[in-house]
This record gives structure tokens, C-alpha cells and sequence, in this order.
């Protein structure tokens, strides 16, 4: 059985939702797609950004975020432990 990562599935539902936009009325076997234009333009903007994520997804390991996660933890306390030592000294 094949499992589908989250990436495929975002650039599966982009293309999806870019053919709805390009398209737009369509009439297939069994049914028929008229969108109208907000539909189109919302599909659109939910392909653009479902790309945009898959691509994101695709460029940068799962190790990158965890590590930027990690850094900026790790930085705000120190900046809060500044703060408060600052405030503690005036």
C-alpha cells in the first residue's frame, strides 16, 4: 500500500486547484465545475499557496525547522534573562 507524504498531497491539491482556476467551466463525464469568478480566484490563491508550501517542503529537510525552533528558543530566553537582569540592576 502506498502511503502519500504531506508534500505530494499539497502539490496534488495545488495542481488540482490551479486547473479549476485556469479552466474554469468544465463539464466532465458525470459532472459539471463552474466556479464563477470568486471561485476561480479562490482557487487560485489555494494553489498559489498549497505550491508555494509544497515547494517550501521540498526544499528544506524536516531537521531545518526543528533547528531553527530550537535557536529561537533558545535566544528569547536569554534575551528575556537579559531583560529581566537589566531591570533588576536599574
Amino acid at each position: 500500500m502506498m502511503s502519500l507524504s504531506i508534500t505530494n498531497l499539497l502539490l496534488i491539491f495545488g495542481i488540482v486547484c490551479l486547473m479549476i482556476a485556469i479552466i474554469g467551466q468544465a463539464k466532465l463525464f458525470f459532472g459539471e465545475i463552474n466556479p464563477g469568478f470568486f471561485g476561480r480566484l479562490l482557487a487560485l490563491i489555494i494553489a498559489i499557496f498549497s505550491l508555494t508550501l509544497a515547494a517550501t517542503f521540498m526544499l528544506f529537510p524536516a531537521e531545518t525547522p526543528d533547528l531553527v525552533r530550537s535557536y529561537l528558543t533558545k535566544y528569547i530566553s536569554q534575551f528575556i534573562g537579559m531583560i529581566f537582569h537589566y531591570e533588576v540592576m536599574s
